[in-house]
């Protein structure tokens, strides 16, 4: 590595991040458009913003996940290690938190045992999450992991795509139970007519 002529620092990322992930030359994902992951992330954030106003913790972590698919998207062609991060790490525990209504119940409780314990204790949609997202956030964890710590692997530029997919996939489906919950009126301020994310 060689010292190269200085630069200004980037200006701090405010509001959505205009990247679209799909200009990558190399490594660009394929299975959502930019518009497709750009409405997903600010719905996720403004249900979030709303939730802080009501007091709802785990609903709080909608407005979370989104800004670490906000900071993947900026970086996603530059900064590998930082996708990984915000998405393997970041987003996937705040999905979890999210969908178990909470944190961990202890120092032991890591992100790997509290996705296993989506199958009994997940407190949003279904009974429990479609195999799809648990496999999905289990790869998501996997790829935290490997960012994290020296011992591991480092993740390569063209597992990128497969980082996102896996983001955009869960994101929709928590997205999806957060609408139905809205949509229900349990924790709306807001009633049927008021709230612009219910269901239409």
């Amino acid at each position: 590595m060689q010292a190269c002529a200085r630069k200004t620092v980037h200006p701090f990322l405010v509001g959505g991040s205009r990247v679209d992930m799909a200009t990558d030359p190399t490594h660009a994902p394929t299975e959502f458009a930019y518009e497709e992951w750009c409405a997903i992330r600010d719905e996720m954030f403004e249900l979030g913003r709303l939730a802080e106003k009501n007091g709802n913790q785990s609903r709080c972590k909608l407005k979370r996940a989104s800004l670490a698919m906000n900071v993947a998207q900026e970086n996603y062609g530059n900064a590998t290690s930082v996708v990984g991060h915000q998405c393997g790490r970041l987003f996937s525990e705040r999905a979890v938190y999210f969908l178990l209504g909470g944190g961990s119940l202890d120092r032991a409780d890591s992100l790997r045992p509290r996705i296993e314990r989506l199958v009994d204790d997940c407190v949003y949609g279904p009974p429990k999450p479609p195999v799809e997202v648990v496999q999905d956030l289990h790869a998501l964890c996997t790829y935290g992991n490997r960012v994290d710590h020296e011992e591991l692997d480092d993740i390569l530029p063209d597992e990128k795509p497969d980082l996102v997919h896996r983001v955009f996939r869960v994101a929709h489906y928590i997205l999806t139970q957060a609408r139905r919950e809205c949509h229900f009126g349990e924790k709306c301020k807001h009633g049927p007519s008021a709230c612009k994310f219910h269901h239409k």
